[in-house]
């Protein structure tokens, strides 16, 4: 397989013209390339959103708690995670994960093409990811908000990769039956769940207008947001909203029969922005406005959507609280991800003891606190290098390098290696990690911890005082997965004792997989239920659907359809529509 991680972000729109289960993802960390471990997985969310923190950051915020497992070296910590507070100053992460495929270029094409789209894709996806966090934007209680472009390539004959969104770059002149105009070739991509695992879609570009705003606009989409300009039919000097996207000629019928009396056909079809967007609306039909923004409202939505994201990284530090046990340095990435309101138990950090005469933790109640890095805690600083090498050289929760735990015990302790096993791979270990054998006979400093009495695991400083906690606000429920940005009747007032049709137009995120129709009247103060108007399907991987109504005949007075969404899940969302007959 073709992989080249990175990491970047952003997305677009051109208007008019893609035992708890885990899995070694060779790229979790793309931005290092390294190994790692996901909890809960078996992989991450194909979009994901998340607080993310270190282990000391989590340790400080209070939403992470450390326990032994047994053992000296290799899989030996279990952690755990709570998303149960929003904690404050922390950046929200929208993680966009996507595979892209290149379709073959056409016969007798220089083979040297898919490398040139290859680089092209690299270009803009870093661009994307500098323009979108070159903006600046924050949460409404002024937590940065940034963005990260997970990707990779796979050839068009391989399957595709597990978690990832399926990205196509399309030169819109090779598509065969030809387009009329392929210079108006539009992006598209399916709806997205933040935080849906297996939530895979599928996303498609144009060459003709592959630019960072455009990319952003495409992934927001995969994340849920919906688009803030509708297709327009004028006829008659007037314009109507569309209830559908580049209409066929069988919608467009449809939506002009449903007026009374029919509109006209011949009407010049056209886009316009909703009036909720303003000019620089991303999301509106003019991505490429150098003024280009998201939405504060949008924003604020995904940031409503994080979970905790914690990462363990090689030479971080775990005390522990029982003065005469083990203190351990960890030794290999593990990334622990919790949805908002939710608790993951990872089994599984790889660690190594840095105590070589005290006893390995029995797992019998042992818990730990979280030092500084080692690299940052005087005296550690070889530990921090063979920690670091540990993580280069670790291919899973106990796959450590032979002689790694009695490389590490000639610093912490100035062990001789033979004492400790595997002394020759110890003394290539020490070498390739430029730390000099048996040159700490002293060994290293102990580390002290002032919150050994406390079962909880904090956060403590190189002096051993526990760091302030974090500010933070409680998550008292999961957020409702469903939003609704759009309900629109079309049209939204009909005649009466005349048989009426009308289109309801829906559109929402969340993953909604139904949605059960109704219409009510008013009577005086109170709504009534008049009758059902059944239950009709909704295309989530769109984020909407349009339903065609018969109303019957109505006599005079307020009436309004109701709309109750469902999702996979269960969750659901009511949302209406206004009528009037007249």
């Amino acid at each position: 397989m073709l992989s080249f991680p990175s990491s970047i972000g952003h997305t677009m729109i051109r208007r008019g013209v893609v035992p708890i289960a885990l899995v070694l993802l060779a790229v979790v960390a793309s931005r290092a390339d390294a190994a790692a471990v996901f909890f809960p997985g078996p992989v991450a969310p194909p979009t994901q959103v998340a607080r993310e923190m270190t282990l000391q950051q989590a340790a400080q915020a209070g939403v992470v708690q450390l326990s032994a497992k047994g053992g000296y070296n290799g899989d030996a910590v279990k952690v755990e995670v709570k998303a149960n507070k929003r904690v404050k100053k922390v950046p929200v992460v929208l993680t966009v994960r996507v595979e892209w495929h290149v379709p073959e270029p056409p016969p007798g094409t220089d083979p040297s093409v898919r490398e040139l789209t290859y680089k092209l894709i690299r270009e803009k996806m870093a661009a994307t990811e500098a323009d979108f966090n070159g903006k600046g934007y924050k949460t409404r209680t002024g937590d940065p908000f940034r963005l990260r472009i997970d990707y990779r390539f796979r050839l068009a004959t391989e399957p595709p990769a597990v978690g990832y969104h399926q990205a196509e770059l399309l030169n819109p002149r090779n598509i065969r039956p030809p387009l009329a105009n392929p210079d108006g070739f539009r992006a598209s991509a399916g709806r997205g769940v933040p935080n849906g695992y297996g939530d895979v879609k599928e996303v498609t570009f144009g060459s003709n207008d592959f630019q960072p705003s455009g990319i952003t606009h495409e992934f927001l989409h995969l994340s849920g947001i919906a688009d803030q300009y509708e297709d327009t039919y004028t006829v008659g000097g007037k314009t109507y909203g569309l209830p559908v996207q580049d209409p066929t000629e069988a919608q467009l019928t449809a939506f002009r029969k449903s007026f009374t009396p029919p509109l006209k056909s011949g009407g010049k079809l056209g886009v316009r922005n909703l009036k909720t967007a303003g000019k620089c609306d991303i999301m509106g039909k003019d991505t490429d406005e150098p003024c280009h923004r998201v939405r504060q409202a949008d924003i604020d939505w995904l940031a409503g959507q994080a979970g905790v994201q914690v990462t363990a990284l090689p030479g971080d530090v775990l005390l522990n609280k029982d003065e005469g046990g083990q203190d351990m340095g960890v030794g290999f990435t593990s990334i622990v991800f919790a949805t908002p309101g939710s608790t993951t138990t990872a089994d599984g950090l790889t660690v190594y003891c840095l105590d070589h005469d005290k006893t390995f933790p029995l797992g019998i109640g042992e818990t730990f606190d979280v030092a500084p890095a080692s690299g940052a805690v005087p005296g550690y600083e070889s530990v921090a290098k063979l920690l670091a090498l540990s993580g280069e050289l670790t291919t899973g929760l106990d796959e450590v390098p032979n002689g790694m735990q009695t490389a590490i015990w000639n610093v912490t302790d100035g062990a001789p290696l033979a004492t400790g096993g595997y002394e020759d791979e110890a003394r290539a270990l020490l070498a390739r990690a430029g730390v000099a054998e048996d040159g700490n006979p002293g060994g290293v400093p102990d580390l002290a911890d002032a919150n050994g009495s406390s079962p909880t695991t904090v956060a403590v400083g190189v002096d051993g005082a526990v760091l302030p906690q974090a500010e933070s606000e409680p998550i008292t429920a999961a957020p409702s997965p469903i939003r609704v940005t759009r309900t629109v009747l079309y049209p939204s007032r009909v005649r009466a004792r005349r048989r009426a049709r009308a289109q309801l137009l829906v559109v929402a995120a969340g993953g909604v997989r139904s949605m059960k129709l109704g219409l009510e009247r008013k009577r005086g103060r109170r709504w009534k239920a008049v009758r059902s108007l059944g239950t009709k399907r909704f295309d989530g991987a769109a984020g909407s659907q349009a339903a065609n109504l018969s109303l019957g005949r109505l006599s005079r007075g307020h009436y309004r359809i109701a709309a109750r969404l469902t999702t996979a899940t269960g969750a659901t969302a009511t949302t209406r529509a206004a009528l009037d007959v007249r």
